[in-house]
């Protein structure tokens, strides 16, 4: 079979994947949900995670600056801390991707049925799922060039439906409501003050994504640091633009919109308006679901390759796809699809992902011991991993049990599958 010429993605696309990566559905749901929880406070908010996702950021740009391989936060735990503890982050790396591209599968689903109700009776729905996961799982057999131009046609498109509701959005903006901010609303209390970092955290996910898949990547070490910290102050600058034009076109009712935006649109355009911003959320949200159907398979294939268990999975097709790790992890992510609901999905994901972001940050100290990376000799180099792991432990003591529970509960399975794996790969090493 003849080996067909693979571009890797350049800068620009890695850029466009990353900003992909994180303005999805959070765009369009969260600023009523932010306005609920602390008022006008919120925008006070979005400053304060963006700056906790902005030294989460610096911390995987540092680590993906010494690799070239796949794998991500998977690979820096392995490579500072061993095998097992590389292996209980890359299971539940393997978890959160599977978890989260269900959960924008169903979101998408959802998000047609608020338009034609008849899609989310049963069993169009689930129809609906098998095909959506199907069709990507087909694209992807094609490998880099096909999902980095589609990527880059799907944030392109998002980008400038975006700036069209920010421009039509200011023009809309009632003066007083904006003049209101400057009256010092009550302090939130501290549930408050969680439960809105929390959310809006919620809004970020994906951003570290393109560390992912540094063997896709034209020279990953420079690449994708610029592309992961430039993807979150971009997306970091539409968030908090976006959040002013809900408060200053809606006002109080923001608090209580279950659609902000379309509303926020209905109130500058009317009808049409709100149809362009319902079309606007779809290529948001699809074009998050491809990025994320693309890079799952390949956090597969990287635990394979790097654990040297189910070795098949890590063996790529003539378009330099891993075949077999796409087919096995979108047969998962359908399982999981179709057996939660996208509330139920979304939470196990964002619980999950704090173990790979702490690891990541614990990385950098590891990194450095070892002499892998130059020492932190400016104390503001110091301070960024510090204040980046302080903030994630807080964030996940803030998170009730039972999410804990769920999102962390693959922790303990990775245990014993731990040294099952460990007896399989030596097997296969033997065979």
């Amino acid at each position: 079979m003849s080996q067909v010429a693979v571009k890797k993605m350049d800068l620009l696309s890695m850029f466009f994947l990353s900003l992909n990566c994180i303005v999805g559905s959070g765009l369009f749901l969260l600023p009523g949900q932010v306005a609920a929880v602390c008022g006008n406070w919120g925008l006070v908010f979005y400053v304060v995670v963006a700056l906790m996702i902005l030294a989460l950021g610096w911390c995987y740009a540092m680590c993906s600056r010494l690799y070239t391989r796949n794998g991500g936060p998977y690979l820096y735990a392995k490579e500072a801390f061993g095998d097992f503890i590389g292996f209980e982050v890359g299971l539940i790396r393997c978890v959160v991707s599977s978890t989260a591209c269900a959960s924008l599968t169903s979101g998408c689903v959802v998000a047609l049925g608020s338009l034609c109700p008849l899609l989310l009776e049963t069993p169009i729905k689930q129809c609906l799922i098998i095909s959506l996961i199907g069709g990507l799982s087909l694209l992807n057999l094609f490998g880099t060039n096909v999902i980095k131009n589609l990527s880059n046609v799907i944030t392109v498109s998002k980008l400038l439906l975006v700036i069209c509701f920010i421009g039509f959005g200011l023009f809309a903006i009632q003066p007083e409501y904006l003049f209101a901010l400057a009256d010092t609303p009550p302090i939130p209390s501290m549930a408050a003050c969680s439960t809105a970092v929390l959310i809006i955290f919620y809004a970020f996910n994906g951003f570290e994504v393109v560390s992912f898949i540094a063997a896709e990547t034209d020279n990953p070490k420079r690449n994708i640091p610029i592309a992961l910290m430039s993807g979150i102050i971009c997306s970091s600058i539409l968030y908090f633009i976006i959040q002013s034009i809900c408060i200053g076109v809606l006002g109080d009712s923001l608090s209580s919109s279950a659609s902000p935006i379309m509303d926020v649109a209905e109130a500058a355009g009317g009808g049409f308006a709100k149809l362009f911003v319902f079309i606007a959320m779809l290529i948001s949200i699809g074009g998050v679901l491809v990025v994320s159907s693309f890079t799952t398979p390949r956090t597969f294939a990287a635990l394979a390759q790097e654990q040297k268990i189910l070795l098949s999975l890590a063996k790529q097709n003539s378009y330099g796809a891993p075949s077999l790790a796409i087919a096995f992890s979108m047969a998962i992510t359908c399982v999981v699809a179709l057996s939660g609901t996208f509330v139920e999905l979304v939470t196990i994901s964002v619980i999950s992902r704090f173990v790979q972001h702490i690891s990541t940050t614990a990385a950098l100290f590891a990194f450095e011991k070892k002499g892998m990376m130059q020492p932190f000799t400016a104390p503001w180099k110091r301070a960024i991993p510090i204040f980046a792991l302080a903030s994630m432990v807080w964030l996940l003591s803030q998170a009730e049990g039972y999410q804990v529970i769920c999102g962390l509960g693959v922790l303990v399975l990775g245990v014993p599958l731990y040294f099952i794996q460990k007896q399989w790969a030596a097997k296969e090493l033997q065979t």
